[in-house]
């Protein structure tokens, strides 16, 4: 402080010391740091700097002289000032600043390897997206080249441009051969064909251009008639086109056919031939629409615009992929920022996903740093689309004609065309002359570099001031802010260009994606005299389509070749589902564990006689040999202490988490009736607790009654008798051998000395802390073996009778609560990916189907276990999840105690064991689903159909079964319940009848116990064994017969497994087509030629047809003629009122008639 303000540098360090320091470390400043805490929270420093004043008139200044601080605080200022002059405070927060020299000096890898990781991570993946972006820029380029049709003319003189654009659906890449004709106000093509050679083929998502050539001009185009083949091998036959974009290169008018529709024999219409109309008024809004839509995400979504650029874009992949690494840089640096803003440490966690631990501070800031990208990005953006090129590419259509007609070729002729057509380097277009000069592309990309640049810079530096756990956080906002931009603000930037592309701007289905015109140098073709002949262009070939007939056998065909690829499918899809839910199952399980189990049983059971307890003193003794020599761990075997093994139980091989505890279940006084021939003997009666009879009072020591003079009375106050609840000790309900018992009880704490729990258990005993209404008494603890990577949740429960006695009952439960990261650790973190991802599709399958098929969905029994597998996946997962949450929580207190603290582990037990049921249940019907995929092999069938066509008698003689089976589950029930432990309820008698019926039953011990029941034993073999199983069989063995008779001799309606040999064989080369497709392939003998050479003698159908074409012309010059001498030229021979007229009149005059 100085004099009248504060002001200075201090440095402030917060640490956690685990003892208090001496006199001399605190004079000597200076300290072991072996007594530093691992000190974690979240504190708030605020710098500030205020002062004394006062107004000198004089001057005309303030000043602080004569004037000092006393104190000052975050909200006031205390002064002394040595003159009554009125006086102010003032008040300065000081701005946050980067300390260099603590940045360097805390800038080593190890301390900061998040920040690190991440920057070097982000720089590499952006360095790579460019190498494999600009690799695919060249393969781009050179599908921007226009190829010239097959059939094209070396004498031709007019030209058009062709651009085919194939839809994005599943499965329209088409490699079938396809033809047109098109269709003018003047003229109309041959038919026409499309390349088709090794690479020529119409790709998914793909634009391909096309030449063609003719030898005058069609007049406004009207009508395109398009087909295909069906030849392509598979998928490859059908085709979903999207539209079809002509030019004529003499008028530069452009006519777009949108098609958006299916040229395949199984997708509805059904059908491999189109007529699509150029009339935009004849084209829903719809399609148009849909294909601007497409457009736009091809284009304007910043993440999905690297993967499927259209190759006539100016908008490279290497731009694309600079602005999606813009929007990541700037977004880190906006995280930054925005993170400072805000007090983000001091706002707790309200999404907590064991990974992600976000509050809503931090996911609204992750969502506004898109403010921060999107001005920066949408300019980088801007800039690459619309700045020109520093050269203009050669014109494609001047390179395709250079280069032939015949699938590439070069020809040795010139094209009539070549000699005709010009180039001009002057772009005149309203559009050309709005582009900005080829210098804001070099802005552009400088723009990128800065922002990477400075982004690095500031996040580096604000990142080793505000240390790892800020960083983690950080990171986190970031995910955020790529989740949001991906999944929300991008897809609704898609729709809203599409919609004003639509409505506002009206833009051609091409507009958005095609710049090759804007780009090349503008073609221009000289006029001939041949373009004024009205001629029709003569034909060459004829379009046969196929018959109906064959349409259909190829659609028969081709549905055959889509069930057999659909069961393919399926049937490698779910070996690779079982396959992974395998790998994740072995991974939850442990051929150790029954070895893991078998060593503790040995020590806490076995070894000191648990099993044959009998009496109160024989438990006891137990507990005071095993509960010191076993749950802690004793001298070595040389007698000396265990030192190095603390926190170890007996065997020195197994961790304890936390200590074992004691716990009691104690039933309430008089829970039943004394009857009245004994009430003078006695008035208390108690039975099983049966839970709702458990007692939950506080007592006194020895169990005595407190009432309210001694309830404070330090013999009242011993916690082993005091009641703790469930919630106060995480238990949760357990089944032992006689009853059910809650989660709460009264408590004893194993731990401390050897001599100490001697003598608590020593004092316990002699205050009769197990007496009359002692019910059970649980020992649980858990360890773990570092060696197996195993946990196990052990209780050990003493059960005492209300008849007397004592009835031993143990659970031991291995379990795997962490997967390490080694490769088989890899692999089933992959599994579970995958396996998520398969259940995630089947919702989707069966969600979509169930809609369209409605209620008829559930007729099929196939429909439930598709849901069992859904439902009991995710069920799978959530119990998973809670799993694993539950682990880091017992982790967390084993680490911030150091093993000392109370840890139960009965909950993280429950769930593993559910986990595993749930896993188990899945694979059974995920194994059960496979049935249904091999349905259509007979022999897999055979079983279904045999239950099926038995079932009626089956399920009435099943009730006749049942019936007589258990009316002897009753009788050996009611002679043998207080004899035999086998039949001690109907449940247990049930389920020993049924091994009886399996002949696995020791008769001797029932001859021993009741002749009665031995005697019905006799009855019951000769019923059930000889005759109602007998039918049984003898009914399941006649369906089985009589389906057998059938399928014999009966093909399979697919043969799937032939399919994929097929399939495989074709891969390899070593065969042509998959089986059954041959037939109907255009090399097989049984498909015709859909396209035909026109036959020599047809000239008279040339002129007959040419006669047909010239009558539209010979009706106009009558017209015109009738027109100008009967009604002088007044008559509107372009629209239809002429002939409205005269009907009108016609109807006139039959009225007044």
């Amino acid at each position: 402080m100085s004099k009248n303000r504060t002001g200075g540098r201090w440095f402030l360090t917060v640490i956690d010391l685990k003892e208090d320091l001496s006199y001399q470390e605190i004079l000597m400043q200076t300290f072991d740091q072996a007594k530093i805490g691992n000190f974690q929270t979240d504190y708030h420093l605020r710098a500030y700097t205020s002062g004394c004043y006062y107004l000198d008139e004089g001057h005309e200044v303030w000043t602080g002289k004569h004037m000092k601080v006393l104190k000052s605080t975050y909200d006031e200022t205390v002064c002394l000032s040595s003159h009554l002059t009125l006086f102010a405070s003032g008040f300065f927060i000081q701005p946050t600043s980067l300390d260099f020299e603590y940045i360097k000096a805390k800038a080593d890898f190890a301390d900061n390897v998040s920040v690190y990781m991440t920057v070097i991570l982000v720089v590499l993946c952006y360095l790579v997206s460019l190498i494999i972006s600009r690799w695919q820029d060249g393969r781009d380029n050179k599908r921007v080249r226009c190829k010239g049709l097959p059939d094209n003319c070396i004498e031709d003189t007019y030209a058009y441009e062709i651009v085919v654009l194939t839809g994005s659906k599943s499965e329209a890449t088409c490699k079938s051969k396809v033809h047109f004709i098109l269709t003018g106000d003047r003229n109309e093509t041959d038919v026409r064909e499309f390349p088709h050679g090794k690479d020529d083929y119409f790709v998914k998502g793909g634009i391909n251009s096309f030449v063609m050539t003719c030898s005058r001009p069609l007049g406004n185009l009207n009508i395109l008639r398009i087909w295909h083949d069906n030849s392509g091998i598979g998928n490859y036959a059908s085709w979903f086109l999207g539209a079809v974009i002509i030019r004529d290169l003499v008028t530069n008018k452009k006519y777009q056919f949108i098609s958006n529709r299916w040229l395949a024999v199984e997708k509805y219409p059904e059908q491999i031939d189109l007529k699509i109309p150029e009339n935009k008024e004849m084209i829903s809004l719809k399609e148009i629409y849909l294909q601007n839509k497409e457009n736009s995400l091809k284009q304007n979504h910043l993440w999905i615009a690297p993967f499927f650029r259209p190759s006539r874009s100016r908008y490279t992949r290497c731009q694309r992929i600079a602005a999606c690494f813009t929007f990541i840089f700037t977004a880190m640096l906006g995280n930054v920022f925005l993170y400072e803003q805000f007090e983000v440490s001091s706002v707790p966690a309200t999404v907590d996903w064991s990974v992600l631990d976000l509050s809503e501070i931090e996911i609204i800031i992750g969502v506004l740093a898109n403010l921060y990208s999107f001005p920066v990005v949408f300019l980088v953006t801007v800039l690459f689309k619309f700045s020109r090129p520093f050269k203009l590419r050669e014109n494609r259509i001047i390179s395709a004609l250079k280069n032939g007609f015949g699938y590439g070729t070069k020809s040795e002729t010139k094209s009539a065309l070549v000699e005709t057509a010009e180039v001009e380097t002057l772009h005149t277009t309203k559009y050309e002359k709005l582009l900005l000069p080829p210098i804001f592309k070099l802005l552009s990309w400088f723009i990128c570099l800065v922002m990477a640049v400075i982004s690095i810079l500031f996040c580096f530096t604000h990142a080793v001031v505000m240390g790892n756990d800020k960083i983690h956080r950080w990171l986190a906002c970031l995910m955020v802010t790529f989740f949001s931009s991906l999944l929300v603000i991008e897809p609704i930037k898609v729709v809203l260009v599409a919609v004003l592309n639509h409505v506002l701007c009206k833009l051609d289905v091409d507009d958005d994606i095609d710049d090759a015109d804007v780009d090349e140098e503008r073609l221009k073709i000289k006029p001939s005299e041949d373009w004024e002949s009205n001629k029709p262009i003569k034909k060459t070939k004829i379009y046969v389509p196929y018959s109906a007939l064959h349409l259909d056998k190829l659609k028969q065909a081709r549905i055959k070749e889509l069930k057999s690829q659909a069961f393919a499918k399926d049937i490698i899809t779910y070996i690779i589902f079982l396959s992974c839910i395998f790998i994740i199952s072995i991974e939850n399980r442990d051929s150790y564990s029954y070895m893991f189990k078998a060593q503790i049983e040995k020590n806490f059971i076995l070894k000191n006689g648990f099993h044959k307890l009998l009496t109160t003193d024989d438990y006891w003794r137990w507990a005071h040999s095993t509960l010191i020599q076993e749950l802690k761990a004793g001298p070595l075997y040389n007698g000396k202490p265990p030192y190095g093994y603390r926190g170890f139980v007996g065997d020195h091989t197994q961790r304890i988490i936390g200590f074992g505890t004691l716990r009691q279940i104690r039933v309430k006084r008089n829970t039943c009736m004394v009857a009245p021939s004994v009430v003078n003997l006695t008035r208390e009666c108690a039975q099983q607790s049966n839970m709702i009879n458990e007692e939950n009072r506080h007592f006194c020591n020895a169990w005595h009654e407190r009432n309210e003079l001694t309830k404070n009375l330090p013999s009242c106050m011993n916690p082993e008798f005091r009641y703790r609840t469930a919630e106060e000790l995480q238990g949760l309900p357990i089944r032992a051998k006689k009853d059910v018992y809650l989660g709460g009880g009264y408590i004893i704490k194993i731990k401390g000395t050897n001599s100490d729990i001697s003598e608590k258990l020593t004092r316990l005993q002699q205050q009769h802390w197990i007496n009359n209404q002692t019910r059970a008494v649980l020992l649980e603890f858990g360890v773990y073996n570092v060696n197996l990577n195993l946990f196990a949740v052990c209780t050990i429960v003493a059960e005492w009778l209300p008849g007397g006695g004592v009835a031993p009952y143990y659970r031991i439960d291995p379990i795997r609560l962490w997967t390490p990261l080694d490769l088989f650790g890899a692999i089933t973190f992959i599994s579970q990916f995958t396996c998520f991802c398969f259940i995630v599709y089947f919702t989707l399958r069966e969600t979509t189907l169930f809609i369209k098929l409605k209620m008829s969905y559930w007729s099929s029994y196939w429909a439930f276990v598709e849901w069992g597998i859904i439902i009991d996946a995710f069920a799978a997962i959530c119990f998973n999840v809670l799993k694993q949450i539950e682990t880091k929580r017992i982790l967390d207190v084993f680490s911030k105690t150091y093993g000392n603290g109370y840890i139960k582990m009965q909950y993280v037990g429950f769930l593993d064991e559910i986990y595993g049921y749930t896993i188990g249940m899945l694979m059974f019907m995920a194994v059960l689903r496979l049935l249904k995929i091999m349905e259509f092999n007979n022999r897999m069938s055979m079983l279904i159909f045999t239950l099926n066509r038995c079932w009626s008698e089956l399920s009435g003689f099943l009730v006749i079964f049942f019936f007589a089976f258990f009316s002897f589950v009753q009788l050996f029930f009611f002679i043998l319940y207080s004899d035999m432990y086998d039949f001690k309820n109907i449940m247990s008698a049930f389920q020993t009848c049924f091994t009886m019926m399996l002949n696995k039953f020791k008769f001797g011990t029932l001859l021993d116990t009741s002749v009665t029941a031995a005697v019905m034993f006799f009855f019951f073999a000769v019923s059930v064994n000889f005759i109602l199983i007998n039918v049984l069989l003898t009914i399941i063995l006649e369906g089985y017969e009589s389906v057998r008779s059938e399928l014999e001799g009966k093909k399979n309606e697919l043969e799937v497994i032939q399919y994929m040999k097929d399939v495989v064989m074709f891969m390899v080369g070593a065969k042509k087509r998959p089986g059954f497709l041959h037939e109907f392939s255009p090399e097989g003998l049984k498909n015709d030629e859909i396209v035909r050479k026109k036959e020599k003698d047809s000239d008279k159908d040339d002129i007959e047809e040419s006669v047909v074409n010239e009558l539209p012309d010979k009706v106009d010059e009558i017209l015109k003629y009738i027109n100008v001498t009967y009604f002088g030229g007044e008559l509107d021979l372009e629209t239809k009122k002429i002939l409205e007229k005269g009907m009108k009149d016609d109807q006139n005059t039959i009225k007044l008639q």
